[in-house]
């Protein structure tokens, strides 16, 4: 990595930054906060922000719908996957309609961290609300949404679901469960959408990496860029070798996910949380901030809109 790496915060303090996504089309970070039921929008090069508010409790992920204006999205909002139009200007959306639901009958679980795999669907997980997750763990699942049929189930006992990735020729999938403390790697049918083989690339205890595994993105030599919360940072892992590669450090404690973005693909967009009273804020001054990463001398793969017909 390069010396002269910047970390320059952007946009507002959010109480629960994640789902960063970055829509190639129009150069544009999209991410949400989830506490707030927020979509955020930020273009780097009108350094202009703008945000929505929903209607619900939480929001956990927002994706544009391909082939459509950009006005239109599909988010994660408590356990239904939602479609929206937005006129990205004023602070409420224009429409919604619900898709379809997971997990109806867990009435304590919501959907968390979801991405678009390189067909066009969607995947996400789920847990339950901050705070019961030490009372009730491993009772979550990961599914996909293909083309608003019904969820289908990949995998169970989960306890927080968050980061994904696929491997640039497209034949892994990483998975991260942040209370397992490992990135999982899966085989991935990119016709069926299945998933198999299980192994683990990357065990934080074994690399003595302090702090929960988080979202996730990979970059174009197929390297992983995990954010680690309660850990003040993002590290590159090698998922061929297990090898941690570098850290990067964020001054803020909560790092919740990261996405590549600019022109180039060379700039990594960081999200981070304002949730604990805890928080070491001596030590990271900026919780809950939104950054970009510049200099790192290394470049992404693109984000994936969603594809509903």
């Amino acid at each position: 990595m390069s010396s002269k790496v910047q970390v320059t915060p952007i946009g507002p303090q959010l109480s629960l930054g994640e789902g960063p996504h970055w829509d190639e089309k129009t150069k544009t970070l999209y991410y949400v906060d989830i506490v707030e039921s927020a979509i955020h929008r930020y273009v780097p090069h009108k350094n202009e922000h703008s945000h929505c508010k929903l209607k619900g409790k939480t929001v956990s992920f927002v994706v544009p719908v391909e082939g459509k204006e950009d006005s239109e999205f599909v988010v994660g909002l408590e356990r239904d996957v939602v479609h929206v139009v937005w006129d990205l200007k004023s602070n409420k959306p224009t429409a919604t309609k619900v898709l379809c639901s997971a997990e109806e009958d867990r009435g304590r679980n919501r959907l968390n961290d979801g991405k678009v795999d390189p067909t066009g669907r969607l995947w996400a997980g789920t847990m339950l609300h901050l705070g019961e997750v030490d009372n009730y763990p491993f009772s979550s699942h990961l599914y996909s949404f293909d083309k608003g049929s019904k969820p289908k189930r990949h995998l169970s006992e989960i306890a927080i679901s968050n980061g994904l990735a696929w491997s640039p020729d497209h034949t892994k999938f990483y998975y991260i469960d942040s209370f397992k403390f490992k990135v999982q790697a899966y085989d991935y049918d990119k016709s069926s959408g299945t998933i198999s083989n299980e192994r683990t690339v990357f065990d934080f205890k074994a690399n003595n990496v302090e702090g929960f595994p988080d979202g996730m993105t990979i970059d174009s030599e197929g390297k992983l860029w995990v954010a680690v919360y309660s850990g003040a940072k993002v590290i590159r892992v090698d998922p061929d070798t297990g090898k941690l590669l570098y850290t990067l450090p964020i001054p803020s404690w909560e790092v919740t996910s990261v996405v590549f973005g600019g022109p180039n693909l060379d700039e990594l967009y960081v999200t981070s949380a304002n949730q604990f009273k805890n928080n070491p804020k001596d030590k990271y001054p900026q919780p809950g901030q939104t950054f970009k990463v510049t200099n790192l001398g290394v470049k992404g793969t693109p984000s994936v809109s969603i594809k509903l017909n």
